[in-house]
């Protein structure tokens, strides 16, 4: 035998490139990318109906500043009811909610909430403050309610139903 053998050094497989990368990267990143689609999605819906509610309480500020300078019941509620119309129209289609009067207008308002606020004799004030004499109306607790309304309602996010 020969002390020199003609043996070759051992060869070790190239490195594993990264690309293409394996099935189950692909499918983190498919997963990643759908999250954040449905966050960002969720997040500017979620900024949507906060839009319309902070416009809404500040709406209600002006109409609680107006009613303090001429104290005048009948021009509160009728304004009460505007800015709870406008944004019962952005948050149900303005088939629903718009032509609504009287005890419909009440029942939509308590629908939307699933709670019934408006199916009071406060809630009711609404509707007849416009008739009544001015010490007639409770305006705090008309306006309390409206507060309560508007916050309950910015929660929501489409009303199907009326």
């Amino acid at each position: 035998m020969s002390p020199e053998l003609p043996l070759r050094g051992i060869h070790l497989p190239d490195p594993v490139g990264w690309w293409p990368p394996a099935p189950g990267w692909w499918m983190l990143a498919i997963i990643i990318i759908a999250t954040m689609v449905i966050a960002i999605r969720w997040y500017r819906n979620y900024q949507r109906r906060m839009a319309v509610y902070y416009s809404a309480r500040h709406e209600l500020e002006q109409v609680k500043q107006r009613y303090q300078q001429s104290h005048d019941t009948r021009q509160l509620s009728r304004e009460l009811s505007v800015v709870l119309r406008r944004v019962a129209i952005s948050i149900a289609s303005r088939e629903q909610a718009a032509g609504l009067i009287g005890e419909s207008w009440l029942t939509f308002l308590d629908n939307v909430i699933d709670k019934p606020l408006f199916d009071s004799d406060i809630g009711r004030q609404l509707l007849t403050a416009p008739y009544q004499p001015i010490q007639a109306t409770d305006v705090e607790a008309l306006l309390g309610i409206c507060e309560q309304w508007l916050m309950l309602a910015s929660r929501k996010k489409q009303v199907s139903h009326a």
